[in-house]
């Protein structure tokens, strides 16, 4: 599924993610425009362990994908969803995520 997001000045994803070399999948939900993506689109939510397959049309690089996510105001973002994936939302603050299967709180 697609997402498509505006960042404002200031504004964050609010997003936790772990990236293998190609892919990034969601580990925690805060406050952000995913959140509020989710808060406006009702059965259409992003989820814990959703996986980023595309960001603004580049796919295969997480690091890539993070660096236009992370610069870029608008943002259009191609989602796999998990097997299962867990509709439940973390009540973390922003994150930020770091290539190589790491990820970190900003």
């Amino acid at each position: 599924f697609v997402v498509r997001l505006a960042r404002a000045p200031g504004q964050t994803m609010g997003i936790e993610i772990s990236c293998t070399p190609t892919t990034a999948k969601i580990d925690a939900i805060g406050p952000g425009l995913v959140a509020d993506w989710n808060t406006q689109n009702p059965g259409s939510e992003v989820r814990v362990d959703d996986v980023i397959v595309e960001a603004n049309g580049i796919s295969g690089d997480s690091r890539k994908m993070l660096s236009a996510l992370k610069t870029c105001s608008e943002m259009e973002i191609r989602f796999r969803r998990a097997l299962g994936g867990s509709p439940n939302v973390s009540p973390a603050a922003s994150f930020a995520a770091t290539p190589g299967g790491e990820s970190r709180q900003a």
